[in-house]
């Protein structure tokens, strides 16, 4: 029960709802995220197969000789398959949850950590489901630490947040 009481205590606690998140800060992640999306964006396009839909609507666009060219200069390098495949999801989760995390700041604990998830759970539901044969698409074990990878770091953040703040045993927790 005491457990229970902890837990409680941590996810309704008043005193550590909202985080402070100075506007140089905000703009640091901001810039952090924007980068983390087109290095994900950046890989994708110039690594992938040439099959993907995105492709063809560059084509459709009118954009496709200029991806061409990038793909032909910037190609040629051989990376491992799980940073051609896996790096550019776990990019844009990480993109994802700085830029929820900077914009939510000043929300409850309890809902900045649900829009944080959201991606990330989604990531992860759709890897399980694709191991499972329920989705179409290739089941990757490193996607699926891609994803978690980007849910973790916050939650162990706001833990250890809350540790500095208040100590192992506190007052607050005792009542």
């Amino acid at each position: 029960m005491a457990f229970l009481n902890k837990m409680y205590n941590f996810v309704n606690d008043k005193g550590l709802e909202k985080a402070y998140m100075s506007k140089n800060v905000r703009f640091f992640c901001t810039l952090t995220s924007l980068a983390l999306l087109f290095t994900g964006g950046m890989i994708y396009v110039i690594y992938r197969p040439k099959v993907l839909l995105l492709f063809f609507v560059a084509d459709k666009v009118g954009v496709g000789e200029w991806v061409d060219s990038l793909r032909a200069t910037c190609g040629s390098i051989n990376w491992p398959e799980w940073i051609v495949y896996c790096l550019p999801n776990g990019l844009w989760s990480w993109s994802y949850v700085i830029i929820i995390e900077a914009l939510f700041c000043n929300r409850p604990f309890s809902e900045r950590c649900l829009w944080v998830s959201v991606i990330p759970v989604i990531g992860i539901v759709s890897e399980l489901m694709q191991c499972m044969g329920l989705l179409r698409g290739t089941y990757d074990f490193a996607d699926l630490l891609f994803y978690f990878s980007a849910i973790i770091p916050i939650i162990l953040f706001e833990n250890s947040k809350r540790k500095k703040l208040y100590g192992q045993t506190t007052k607050r927790q005792n009542h």
